[in-house]
């Protein structure tokens, strides 16, 4: 390890400020003239010649001359020329601040020799084609695995480069190459002196860092133990270093007594940082506007660099490919909708797109071969690719100025590698983006022994404490982001308490005084419900809760019983203004952590072959103080925000919409308008819409026959309205008008309004007679003529009035697959219903999210629940929707011969699964499937036209992609009806019985 006899190690701390005036000034013009011939800059950057000078020491040069560009300096007897004399350096700044001028230039300007330890080969790559594409000549060059030129190394220690770039694997591995350095620094000319040693990423150096490399402990040692390299000075570069491993960089390089540190603000002012939870569709949600804003740019200017170069960086292989897959996907096709948009001619197909898009995403990991990596480094160097997904190793001291936008898809380990990560945007000191998607469980990873067990017990601690650290960073909602990152690194923010620029203060500035609210009643005390129930869960565990569903027995608080926690979450969600996505719940959770109403901790999953480590969540006892009653001050979550502009949006468009269809908005209700939905608006939009897609599929006589029925009704209000004095919407509210008009317009030929059904749907006037004799007059004006043949009037089927028909079993391949969240399948509840005397009209009407449905499709529910095997009032059914005939359930019969299709078996599954909505077994169904050659079409088309082709003919299907007549559309709305009748009662075995027969059984 390190010689006993390197003595202990004192600092003193360069202040920029005070520093620059005790420079002499020969030293600061010649060093500004090298800068200038070198690299065309007529300034340095605040610190670069402090650094300077304590590197070539305090000697100035008697005279220079420069000749083809190469300076030659006569020194003074003893100084840094002759071979030592500079002090070592530490240069602790931020990314961005010019560190790499301090060990470029002094070796131009000595026209020596500058060593430079570097942790990455693409670093060193581009570091030398950079030197030697400014200066016109081979001044720099690399040396390591990737190196392709044999005689680079020869050349190097003859002298012929002024940089010589070298991983520490190279430096002290031994093999002869440290003491032919040596050698060339001892007994070369003065063009092959060594003036200095540069340590770059020296964080890597200290195992409290978050990149250490073993390899780096090395250095120190196998400089200053070495007789003749001892008294070169060290040049030690980071810019990311807490107070501790910066003074771990001094031990471990092993510096000589007093070295320089050089040390400025790690704040980068030009960097947006701002953090975003994951959206609900994952990648899409984050990189849609992304896409969306490049796929213009590129269709603008026809010019494939035009988007913002941008990282995205990814924790593993897998979600790099995903990622850059996804990424892709969405910029081929905002490349089409662009195109499309421009009106370019020819179009570009979406394959053209994919492989532009393709040329312009690329991936960049470990699994990918050497030149494909290099391919994809250079590329995103250059421009040609505007966007790289990474894993974290990428870009690592990248020398890329122009980084618009950083972006982690998911959480980084440490403070210190979030911020060497974000800081490689912006470089150039032009705004730029820093953006993290993350969750609370995205930071549970890292405490695996797979990221810990290496570490010793204090460098363990250190690096725990910095993963908890960016966990709070990152979860926080109020404050600033970059005041808390300056503060981790004990640095007192020179711009006050808030920034102005991050999410927060942006958040903060735009919102005024809404910045903490009481959420006991929106939201906040539900997630403390179910906690306390369920204690020491994690967050998959809450949700569930949350969604008001059970989880297993034992997961509960001792005595508590699932049925209650449900019953307290949903008079608590009750009690909120309006329902909120589970999403919402969970971004009140790292606020209710953070203020002390819950506590995180991480336990590990005991699993057969690891230990998978997770969060769990349990009450505190501030938490516990305001279950039931008080106050729950938190800030409001930037989760929140954006959940209320989402929902601030669908709402103005809902009412902008509203408005332009002629709707007196007076007469939605108050608190409607406020929440933008509710029955009325439902019931609006239901109606609307309705009239919209008929009007986009030129249905113009179906379009006239709605306007017609919702004519009538009006004429009727207006009649009711001065038959007794009263206001129009005293009489029926125009939801109310609409929501019996969609369900009377959904009505199969035959079928009638019923006044009970309009009682029930909210009707309450004198005239309700007269309304359903309104109705009923539309419905046989409309439907009359349109139903094909007069097959209807011939032997109906009958069945006995106020008798149920319980079959003997359920159909075999029907399965029972109730909703998680309300306990009952989609038919069960209009089932209940029906059994508890609703008519299906009624029902239909009058659903509980207040957007009315087609009665045909609560038929279809009825007759789903027939075939699992519950009892249905057939007779009453009938009244809704008209069963098949004696000649039409004949006809429907020969269909099932024609086809050759077992309608009671597992073949004809995936029409029973369209026709009632029944649920099937997957496997079952996808067997079928396979077998269906005429798949490609639409499922439901198919099989019900292969079904029944025998009554609709081959000329009505091959009119499937012209406009149909309303007759025909009619008469296939009519036999689609009598099909699932029909499929309901052949699977329950029913016997039908026809004219003044009795039915059967």
């Amino acid at each position: 390890m390190f010689h006993p006899s390197i003595p202990t190690t004192t600092t003193t701390t360069i202040y920029i400020s005070s520093s620059m005036m005790n420079i002499p000034e020969q030293f600061k013009n010649a060093m500004t003239n090298s800068m200038q011939i070198h690299f065309g800059h007529c300034t340095f950057r605040p610190g670069q010649l402090a650094v300077l000078y304590s590197l070539l020491g305090e000697q100035v040069p008697m005279s220079s001359s420069t000749t083809n560009g190469t300076t030659t300096t006569n020194w003074k007897q003893g100084d840094v020329g002759g071979g030592g004399g500079g002090k070592d350096t530490c240069v602790f700044w931020a990314t961005g601040a010019g560190k790499s001028l301090c060990y470029q230039l002094p070796p131009l300007y000595l026209n020596q020799v500058a060593i430079v330890v570097s942790p990455l080969i693409s670093l060193m790559e581009d570091q030398v084609a950079k030197l030697n594409g400014r200066s016109g000549a081979d001044i720099a060059t690399f040396l390591g695995s990737s190196q392709s030129n044999l005689m680079a190394e020869e050349r190097a220690l003859n002298g012929e480069y002024r940089l010589i770039y070298i991983t520490p694997e190279k430096l002290t591995s031994g093999g002869g190459f440290l003491d032919r350095l040596s050698n060339m620094h001892r007994y070369g000319s003065n063009h092959t002196n060594i003036c200095l040693i540069a340590v770059d990423e020296s964080h890597c150096v200290s195992e409290w860092g978050h990149d250490f490399r073993p390899s780096f402990l090395q250095i120190g040692p196998t400089l200053r133990n070495h007789p003749i390299l001892k008294s070169i000075p060290l040049l030690a570069l980071t810019a990311t270093a807490v107070p501790r491993v910066q003074s771990d960089i001094v031990k471990k390089l092993c510096m000589h007594p007093s070295p320089t540190i050089a040390k400025k603000s790690f704040d980068r002012p030009n960097l947006k940082i701002v953090i975003r939870r994951k959206p609900r569709n994952g990648p899409v949600g984050a990189f849609e506007g992304i896409t969306k804003e490049m796929a213009a740019s590129i269709a603008s200017k026809s010019v494939v660099s035009s988007g913002k170069s941008t990282i995205v960086y990814c924790s593993t292989k897998k979600e790099v490919e995903d990622t850059t897959a996804m990424i892709t996907k969405l910029l081929a096709h905002h490349l089409v909708q662009q195109h499309d948009r421009l009106n370019e001619t020819p179009a570009i197909t979406l394959e053209q797109a994919s492989q532009l898009a393709s040329s312009v995403v690329k991936p960049y990991h470990a699994g990918l071969t050497y030149g494909q990596r290099t391919e994809a480094h250079t590329e995103f160097l250059i421009g040609k690719v505007a966007i790289i997904v990474a894993t974290v190793a990428f870009g690592m001291g990248i020398d890329k100025p122009d980084i618009r936008r950083v972006i982690h898809w998911g959480a980084c380990k440490t403070v210190e590698e979030y911020y060497q990560q974000m800081g490689r945007a912006g470089r150039d000191g032009l705004p730029a983006e820093c953006i993290m998607y993350a969750d609370s469980h995205d930071f549970a990873k890292y405490k695996d022994d797979f990221y810990l067990g290496g570490l010793s017990g204090e460098a363990k601690v250190a690096t725990v404490h910095s993963m908890d650290a960016l966990r709070d960073f990152a979860m926080s909602t109020d404050g600033c982001r970059r005041a808390a990152l300056l503060n981790f690194f004990d640095e007192i923010p020179s711009f006050g308490k808030y920034c102005g620029t991050c999410d927060l203060c942006l958040d903060r500035k735009h919102h005024g005084d809404d910045q903490s609210r009481d959420f006991q009643w929106e939201g906040a005390r539900v997630i403390l419900c179910a906690v306390a129930s369920c204690p020491s869960q994690a967050m998959s565990t809450i949700e569930c809760i949350v969604k008001g569903a059970s989880v297993e027995p034992y997961r509960y608080q001792r005595g508590i019983h699932p049925s209650k926690v449900a019953q307290k979450v949903a008079s608590l969600k009750e009690r909120m203004k309006r329902k909120r996505p589970v999403e919402y719940y969970k971004g009140l959770v790292p606020s209710l952590v953070q203020h002390g109403y819950l506590m995180q901790d991480t336990i590990k999953a005991k699993h057969e072959f690891a230990q998978r480590p997770y969060l769990v969540y349990n009450v505190t006892s501030k938490g516990m103080k305001v279950l039931v009653d008080g106050p729950i001050m938190l800030p409001v979550p930037l989760s929140v925000r954006e959940q209320e502009a989402l929902e601030e949006e669908r709402k103005q468009k809902v009412i902008s919409e509203l408005k332009n269809k002629g709707v007196d908005m007076e007469q939605i209700p108050p608190e409607e308008l406020e929440a933008g939905e509710g029955e009325a608006i439902v019931a609006l939009k239901r109606w609307y819409s309705y009239v919209d897609s008929m009007t986009a599929r030129g249905r113009t006589d179906i379009v006239n026959e709605l306007d017609d029925l919702k004519n009538r009704i009006e004429a009727w209000r207006l009649d009711m309205a001065e038959k007794y004095r009263m206001a129009p919407a005293s009489v029926m509210e125009e939801h109310l008008l609409v929501k019996v008009a969609y369900a009377t317009a959904s009505l199969r030929a035959g079928g009638r309004m019923d006044k009970d059904a309009l009682v029930a749907a909210g009707v309450r006037s004198s005239g309700i007679d007269e309304l359903t004799s309104v109705l009923g007059e539309w419905a046989k004006d409309a439907k009359s003529g349109m139903e094909g043949n007069d097959e209807s009037s011939s032997d109906p089927m009958t069945f006995q009035p106020g008798q149920k028909f319980q079959p003997s079993n359920s159909w075999r391949f029907a399965v029972y697959k109730p909703n998680k969240k309300t306990g009952k399948a989609t038919w069960e509840i209009s089932y209940d219903r029906f059994v508890n005397g609703e008519h299906p009209l009624t029902i239909a009407m009058t659903q509980k999210s207040g957007k009315p449905i087609q009665v045909a499709t609560v038929v279809g529910h009825i007759l789903d629940a027939l075939v699992q095997g519950r009892a249905v009032d057939l007779h009453r059914l009938s009244t809704a929707e008209l069963p098949p005939n004696r000649s039409e359930w004949q006809e429907l019969v020969r269909c099932s011969v024609e086809t050759g299709i077992d309608v009671t078996g597992g073949e004809s599954l995936l029409v029973l699964s369209i026709a009632t909505n029944a649920h099937v077994q997957h496997q079952t169904l996808n067997s079928f499937l396979h077998r269906s050659c005429n798949f490609r079409a639409r499922p439901r088309d198919v099989m019900m036209k292969d079904f029944l082709l025998p009554v609709m003919g081959k000329a009505f299907v091959l009119k499937e992609h012209t406009e149909r007549s309303p007759e025909e559309s009619a008469k296939w709305n009519k036999w689609c009806g009598l099909l699932k009748y029909y499929l309901a009662l052949r699977r329950v075995d029913y016997q039908p019985s026809f004219g003044s027969s009795k039915a059967g059984s």
